[in-house]
């Protein structure tokens, strides 16, 4: 029997249990890898995190092959793969119609994408929002914004918060990245941003998706 013919053999069972072995093993590969060189976690902490890997880590496996996407994915490097624009879309974002959508009072816990750029690299995250104030927003991860994007906190002024459009979007997901304008690869997604973009609402990006 061929290769071939053994995958066309394979039932829709079969083939998601291969995918799901292959999200963990990746996942867990990667995390493991991030937490032995981070020197900075308390060793209380550090034990917490490895006991709640296996939770997340079913979690997000288990999401990631129940999840509508337009993106590809390479079970086997735990990666969405989207194709990636000439230049960073965050450019073709102007204050103005960042502040009209976020004038539209969008909900809690919205996921939305944040623009970051450092000696000349550039990249977009995901986030999620859980605090609006006095035309402020907040983000879980990077902070406060004014509500055409602009950075107000000390720490996230190379940073600036998008409207979220589909192509922003993709290229969060999928771990664009850019240097000196130019197309420079792709980083991998941390497990909370596997997490994050297996909450996108994709039919309607203002919106959070219903569970």
């Amino acid at each position: 029997m061929t290769a071939n013919q053994q995958q066309l053999d394979l039932s829709p069972d079969t083939q998601s249990d291969l995918v799901y072995a292959d999200l963990c093993n990746a996942l867990y590969e990667r995390e493991l890898k991030k937490l032995a060189v981070d020197q900075s976690l308390p060793h209380a902490f550090l034990l917490k995190r490895i006991g709640s890997l296996p939770y997340y880590i079913k979690r997000a496996s288990e999401r990631i092959i129940e999840f509508y996407s337009p993106l590809d994915l390479d079970s086997q490097n735990a990666a969405w793969i989207y194709r990636q624009p000439k230049e960073c879309p965050a450019l073709k974002q102007v204050a103005s119609d960042i502040e009209k959508f976020y004038r539209s009072n969008p909900p809690m816990a919205l996921i939305v994408p944040v623009y970051h750029v450092h000696v000349g690299e550039e990249l977009i995250t995901l986030d999620t929002i859980d605090g609006v104030r006095d035309e402020r927003i907040h983000t879980n991860e990077n902070g406060w914004f004014d509500i055409d994007g602009k950075p107000l906190d000390e720490d996230n002024q190379q940073q600036r918060l998008l409207k979220p459009l589909k192509v922003s979007m993709t290229c969060a997901c999928s771990g664009h990245k850019w240097l000196n304008h130019k197309r420079s690869g792709s980083r991998i997604l941390s497990l909370r941003e596997m997490l994050l973009a297996t909450n996108i609402n994709w039919k309607n990006l203002a919106k959070v998706m219903q569970k």
